[in-house]
């Protein structure tokens, strides 16, 4: 299955802030993949919301497939050790760059820059030939800044 860019959504009290493709994976495997996105501009006292989203190629060999999504993990990108440390960089304010990272809190998805310790995954089934192939969400990360 061949997934083209990723959409990521950075979203700011409801207003969309930035949008930018990402290159997520080209195929399912058990990897792990860390996207990466320029920083948005935020502010003290703003919500930040990050939404996720996957569809597939239109001139995929395949029709359909699952994407997934690993995240809540550890930061370890590299070696033997890598895990489902899913993050991006940001600045906040006067604060310098701050990594935050998907998780799962209290049945939440939230924003956090405490990276995770147990591994969870988001799985999204694909099909270009249903509704026009639309961006379908992994799902919505957020986080309030004090």
């Amino acid at each position: 299955m061949n997934i083209p860019p990723t959409k990521a959504i950075y979203e700011e009290n409801r207003e969309t802030m930035v949008y930018g493709l990402l290159w997520l994976a080209t195929k399912v495997t058990s990897r792990f993949f860390q996207p990466t996105a320029g920083s948005p501009p935020i502010n003290a006292g703003d919500t930040l919301k990050f939404r996720l989203s996957v569809r597939i190629a239109a001139a995929s060999g395949h029709r359909s497939g699952t994407a997934r999504l690993w995240y809540d993990g550890a930061a370890i990108d590299a070696g033997a050790a890598r895990d489902a440390g899913s993050r991006f960089n940001a600045t906040i304010g006067s604060n310098p760059p701050t990594d935050y990272f998907l998780r799962k809190e209290s049945g939440s998805f939230t924003l956090n820059t405490t990276a995770g310790t147990s591994k969870q995954f988001v799985d999204v089934f694909v099909d270009r030939a249903v509704g026009g192939n639309p961006f379908k969400p992994f799902g919505t990360w957020s986080k309030t800044f004090p």
